[in-house]
């Protein structure tokens, strides 16, 4: 079962006073994007409106006996959740065998174990980055070549700020993760904020906190654990999950509002003892 999103605050120390995150809907232009293919007589390149990427991932995790996590993995999207609630949607030909995909990569996700208590193992990711791909052959992709996931036209890099890690390894559970980032990259003409018409390239990148990765299935049957003679623990797992992208103030903007409900709440404090 896929597990709702949820969007959190990308610095732990303002998370008292962080407000939520906002969702976007948002287009691609496609035009943008070298050599992408649209089908024969239809389209001009551009989506409608979506708020939700579904993807397929596999990956690959190591626990160490001295509690640190990696993670490495595949995706592939398996679909677009339109605004308008269409179905089929103006999704210029994704996923179609003479059409495009959208893929993501990573191999650098690091994180150190907070919890591990009864076989539940609990930890928070600390670093990592993802890169996005327009992929002109969706069907090509190989769980067993990350190659085949990256020969696209790169069109987005995440940063990790944040994000959470849970393992039951009794089989009552899978494994689940929830992880933030900020956008450090976006391809210039793309990606756009279907509300405003602005290019998420000049909206987002390098200027606020966003959210683009989500949380995994937790189902215990896509697991398979393993463990070497060192007692690091291989996490082997897939995962129906989604991508939604919002938006969280500037860290500027959380410390005065934490700053104004402080004051508040000094004021009232002396209001009462009068």
């Amino acid at each position: 079962m896929k597990k709702v999103l949820l969007l959190l605050a990308a610095m732990s120390l303002l998370a008292a006073t962080s407000a939520p995150a906002a969702f976007i809907n948002s287009y691609w232009d496609l035009n943008a994007v070298d050599n992408a293919f649209f089908p024969v007589g239809t389209g001009d390149g551009i989506t409608e409106a979506f708020n939700e990427i579904t993807y397929y991932a596999k990956t690959t995790s190591e626990i160490t006996a001295t509690g640190f996590v990696s993670d490495a993995g595949l995706a592939r999207a398996t679909g677009l959740n339109f605004v308008s609630g269409n179905s089929p949607g103006d999704d210029e030909g994704f996923l179609t065998a003479t059409g495009y995909g959208f893929t993501f990569v990573w191999d650098d996700l690091e994180g150190v174990v907070t919890s591990n208590v009864d076989g539940v193992i609990e930890a928070l990711y600390t670093s990592g980055t993802f890169d996005f791909y327009i992929d002109y052959d969706p069907y090509a992709t190989n769980m067993e070549n990350p190659a085949s996931f990256a020969d696209g036209a790169r069109v987005a890099t995440v940063d990790v700020t944040s994000g959470s890690y849970r393992l039951d390894t009794n089989g009552n559970a899978g494994s689940s993760y929830i992880i933030n980032g900020e956008f450090s990259y976006i391809l210039d003409n793309f990606w756009y904020n279907a509300d405003t018409g602005e290019d998420l390239a000049d909206e987002l990148v390098g200027k606020r906190w966003v959210t683009a990765y989500t949380a995994g299935d937790n189902d215990p049957a896509s697991l398979n654990i393993t463990e070497d003679g060192d007692g690091n623990l291989i996490v082997f797992s897939t995962h129906d999950s989604s991508i939604s992208v919002g938006v969280i103030p500037e860290p500027s903007t959380i410390i005065l509002l934490g700053a104004g409900l402080l004051g508040t709440g000094i004021m009232l404090r002396r209001k009462n003892r009068k």
